[in-house]
């Protein structure tokens, strides 16, 4: 039964507000998507073809509202003082690795309703909803198999404050750090003339040749060529934006290690959940606008979920490790690491992509050096996928055998960060 004079909890309020606003905004913005989407759809022409990016983005809405529930509920039931009720959900690995054995088939499916255009509009979008949460699903209950965090509803709230606080969070960021970079570029180019007039054409040539890949790969090519452009690339993609995103994704985790009693364990399933809410919102946003790549992006985005969940992770448990042990070297080896884990895995994908549209030759060594990388880049991100699986393993072997009880047989329960698999979610 509740306690009239229990103690009044701010947090709960404080969460109760945030997933209630945001629930009620993005549930604005659902509907009126999916008004737009049904709009162009019966528009047809050249509006039509625009109806299927609204109607995922309208679905992928609703389905951020479904995450919100949770968090919504629960610090309902807090403020209230009410005994929170139980629902069962055991096994949750059996669950998920049962639900990976169909994901190859859904894949498959996706692809090809992504080269219709029938009924695609109705059947792609709640598909790519699976194909995108199947994965990080699965990836985040290996990472926290025998784990749980400290208290059971810290992991909804992490959810909710990651999707409507630290994603546009870090979109201004990144945004806030592009127009830094590009007003210190237009200050170098304002006494280069001439390349500044060059450029103007470029960016008038590359609007008119719509997304024409032989237009552009004619029109970059010169200016890919130039070591110091693509050096550029390289800096922005590969150094500071993992920088930045390895520092702001588990920012939530700062207010929990704050309130004390904020184990290692509390850090790594934490952190591995704020990277995995990053990786949702990120894909949900890429396939909104399926390619005719679709099934290759599908398949890509695993490994990208790989890094997020594990990178975050390593910089929670590091966060943890230097507030609750004070072991401060901790936090700087988990976040370099994570930075470089990231960085690589950044180079290795821009080498994929634009060591096509490099010709060695006439290009600078810097240049061929980088168009070299990209034709032994896709074995290399398989290796560094591999790699991410085996540190997210090794990570969680490593955190059960220090959390397990003294004199206990080793056999440790299989506990999520929500609670026990025979607890409520």
């Amino acid at each position: 039964m509740g306690n009239s004079a229990a103690k009044f909890d701010l947090p709960a309020f404080l969460m109760l507000l945030l997933s209630g606003l945001g629930l009620l905004g993005i549930l604005t913005a659902a509907a009126g998507l999916a008004f737009a989407g049904l709009f162009a759809l019966l528009a047809g022409g050249a509006l039509g073809d625009r109806a299927l990016p609204i109607l995922s983005l309208a679905w992928a809405a609703v389905f951020f509202c479904l995450l919100l529930l949770p968090s919504l509920i629960n610090a309902f039931i807090r403020l209230l003082n009410l005994n929170r009720p139980t629902i069962g959900l055991p096994h949750r690995l059996r669950l998920a690795s049962l639900f990976m054995l169909f994901f190859p088939a859904l894949v498959v499916s996706g692809d090809y309703l992504s080269l219709q255009s029938d009924f695609s509009w109705l059947l792609l979008p709640p598909l790519q909803i699976l194909v995108t949460v199947i994965p990080i699903w699965w990836i985040f209950e290996v990472g926290r198999r025998g784990l749980t965090m400290s208290e059971r509803r810290r992991g909804w709230g992490l959810v909710s404050f990651n999707m409507l606080i630290n994603q546009p969070l870090i979109l201004v960021a990144e945004i806030g750090l592009f127009l830094i970079l590009g007003a210190l570029a237009a200050l170098w180019l304002s006494g280069r003339p001439e390349l500044f007039g060059e450029l103007q054409r470029l960016a008038q040539r590359v609007a008119d040749a719509g997304m024409d890949p032989a237009a552009l790969q004619r029109m970059l090519l010169p200016f890919l060529q130039q070591p110091l452009v693509l050096l550029g690339i390289l800096v922005m993609a590969a150094g500071l934006i993992p920088m930045l995103e390895e520092l702001l994704k588990p920012l939530a985790l700062w207010g929990l290690a704050g309130r004390g009693g904020f184990t290692p364990v509390d850090g790594f399933v934490g952190g591995m959940l704020c990277g995995a809410t990053f990786a949702l919102m990120e894909t949900l946003g890429n396939l909104s606008n399926p390619l005719d790549l679709w099934a290759a992006v599908v398949v890509g985005r695993f490994g990208t979920a790989l890094l997020h969940i594990t990178t975050s992770g390593l910089v929670g448990w590091g966060l943890a490790s230097a507030l609750a042990e004070e072991k401060y070297a901790r936090l700087g080896a988990g976040y370099l690491l994570a930075v470089g884990l990231h960085a690589l895995w950044n180079v290795f994908g821009i080498m994929v992509g634009i060591s096509p549209l490099i010709d060695g030759a006439d290009a600078p060594a810097f240049v061929v050096l980088n168009q070299r990388l990209g034709m032994v880049a896709p074995l290399a991100m398989a290796a560094l996928t591999a790699t991410l699986f085996l540190i997210l393993l090794g990570s969680n072997r490593r955190l059960r055998k220090a959390s397990r009880p003294a004199g206990e047989d080793g056999v440790v329960e299989a506990v999520g960060p929500l609670g026990a698999e025979n607890e409520s979610v």
